[in-house]
């Protein structure tokens, strides 16, 4: 009950340091929501990849919604901050709030990141980190980091996560271009016998298309992922001795994304973009999609400039 009480205020906290027109010199607010089935069941607590060829199946998609509503800006000159809500498929639920300071080339943020309603009432507190460099028009690069406090799993549905990514990019004309790693999990105790972590992991390129005086942009990626979920189970014998295995179920794709941004008016983006893979196969012995499953994460949203 104190963590919940302690995440509401941090984000209020923030919020009203956000809508501070003393302090603030630009917000954005931002709402982006989406649906996807390129996940697994949050449910299941066995895998679908078993040593009984019998029991064995294929990756079936898993409808999921996610979504993003924040805050973000500038405070002066030197400081930046964002706050907000998260659906993620592999995190959950997060809020977080950040607060950032820009220092010639260099750039760092950081603060708290918050799961709630993930597991029933209980709360996993985290912080996140990043650092980021920067060339204006030549060269940057942004390393970042977030992970829950205190991994200890002991009792039914206590859960941990962490998440990672760092990305180089460089601008050209009409476009700027980056290489991008990140990685999300979530480990969650199921009872106390079974520890199921889902984890995924992207590599991907990016080039972000733009023209000037042209209301819209346009974003590519393309690279590889691989999403997976273990099934870490402890169970007693007839010696009797206590028998520890671990099952994982593994799907990998080379996918291409789609984003377009449009500036309706000045102040107002609108944002429509999509991902699917254009070849995907599962890690044995959990068997290959079916030919005729379609697997996809779409979203839409604005992003709306409340201070100028």
């Amino acid at each position: 009950m104190m963590m919940k009480k302690f995440s509401v205020f941090m984000l209020a906290l923030l919020i009203f340091a956000a809508l501070s027109p003393a302090v603030v010199s630009g917000m954005d607010l931002e709402i982006t929501g989406g649906l996807g089935n390129i996940s697994f069941d949050r449910d299941r607590a066995s895998p679908l990849g078993d040593n009984d060829k019998t029991k064995t199946t294929s990756f079936k998609p898993n409808l999921f919604p996610f979504g993003v509503a924040k805050v973000s800006g500038e405070a002066g000159n030197s400081f930046n901050y964002n706050a907000g809500y998260e659906r993620d498929p592999i995190l959950g639920n997060m809020v977080f709030g950040n607060i950032g300071a820009n220092l010639n080339f260099i750039s760092l943020e950081a603060g708290p990141v918050i799961g709630l309603f993930n597991a029933g009432e209980k709360v996993n507190p985290g912080f996140s980190l990043a650092v980021g460099l920067e060339f204006p028009g030549i060269f940057f690069a942004r390393l970042k980091a977030g992970a829950s406090l205190g991994n200890i799993l002991s009792d039914s549905d206590d859960y941990s996560h962490k998440s990672g990514g760092i990305s180089a990019g460089f601008w050209v004309p009409f476009a700027v271009c980056s290489i991008n790693m990140e990685t999300k999990s979530r480990a969650n105790m199921k009872n106390a016998y079974l520890l199921i972590e889902d984890s995924l992991e992207r590599y991907y390129f990016r080039a972000q298309v733009y023209t000037k005086n042209v209301p819209y942009t346009i974003q590519v990626d393309f690279g590889f992922e691989s999403l997976s979920r273990s099934y870490a189970s402890e169970s007693i014998d007839a010696t009797p001795a206590l028998v520890r295995k671990t099952k994982t179920d593994e799907y990998k794709a080379i996918f291409l994304g789609l984003e377009a941004s449009y500036t309706i008016f000045p102040g107002l983006k609108a944002i429509l973009g999509a991902r699917m893979p254009l070849y995907s196969w599962s890690v044995r012995p959990m068997q290959n999609p079916s030919k005729d499953t379609l697997l996809f994460s779409a979203h839409t949203g604005i992003i709306w400039t409340l201070m100028q």
